[in-house]
């Protein structure tokens, strides 16, 4: 996954806009779309300059690479300050701003009203409404409607059981 220790390397082939090109491997990719809304966009620079983009553009290449077993993405950006030059590489980094606890999506019921969880309240399982936020794979932000302490059944409940008794076993 795109991150500060994975040192992605993106190829720059294009001035301004100018597109960066960047391979993700088959076995870590879990749907990202690295879409503005979520992210920032970080590209070091070869002496450890960091440039941030709030806008981008990403484009995924819809074929996989069988010799390397990856997907190839392309990023493009502006470059009107010409900080980016066709094929130098630098490091991209993905920075997604947002807050709150990161859980599978497995965990969630995404309800036409919104997304619920169901909580393990003093022995009876609750369903909660919760806000959520960006996906990340297979993952959803919940950025409201939990509080510390709070129990999060992680196997599959029917409706039936809702307000039924219930013991949990911690994870």
């Amino acid at each position: 996954y795109l991150s500060p220790e994975s040192k992605t390397l993106a190829t720059i082939v294009r001035f301004s806009p100018i597109r960066l090109m960047f391979s993700v491997p088959m076995s870590v990719y879990k749907g990202d779309d690295f879409s503005r809304d979520k992210a920032t966009l970080q590209v070091v620079l070869s002496d450890g300059c960091i440039l941030e983009f709030k806008e981008f553009k990403v484009i995924r290449d819809n074929k996989a690479d069988k010799s390397t077993d990856s997907l190839s993405f392309f990023v493009d950006v502006e470059n009107d300050k010409k900080f980016l030059m066709p094929g130098a590489y630098v490091e991209i980094r993905f920075v997604y701003s947002e807050t709150g606890i990161l859980v599978s999506k497995n965990w969630l019921t995404l309800a036409p009203n919104g997304a619920e969880v169901v909580l393990l309240e003093e022995g009876i399982l609750q369903k909660r409404q919760v806000e959520i936020g960006a996906p990340i794979g297979n993952k959803y932000w919940i950025k409201s409607g939990l509080k510390e302490g709070d129990i999060i059944v992680t196997v599959p409940v029917s409706p039936f059981q809702i307000g039924q008794a219930a013991t949990g076993v911690p994870q």
